[in-house]
């Protein structure tokens, strides 16, 4: 099994929107994104409720088979279209992926 987990802090106002929104709009492509790309066997989305100043907005934990799903579901249209919308909101990402 292939993990890849994600930790995103936003942008305030990004897109003139506030961070809420924009979390919110982020959580909901990503909760999307199985129904879409048959290749991921396991997604959640976390959104933090504590805001501390060491705090991500927003986490995403997703399970593939092996790396050969992972990477199908990198190029998949649907990502691209979650990492277009980053472009504009996305202030930092961390990335951790490894094998289980």
């Amino acid at each position: 099994m292939f993990k890849h987990i994600v930790l995103f802090r936003l942008k305030k106002g990004a897109r003139g929107l506030s961070m809420e929104e924009n979390i919110a709009e982020l959580k909901a492509m990503l909760e999307g994104l199985p129904e879409k790309i048959a290749d991921i066997r396991f997604l959640e989305v976390g959104v933090d409720v504590l805001g501390t100043g060491h705090s991500s907005h927003v986490s995403l934990i997703t399970e593939f088979d092996d790396d050969a799903a992972f990477t199908r579901y990198v190029q998949h249209p649907d990502h691209q279209k979650v990492l277009a919308f980053l472009q504009g909101v996305l202030e930092e990402r961390r990335v951790v992926d490894y094998t289980v």
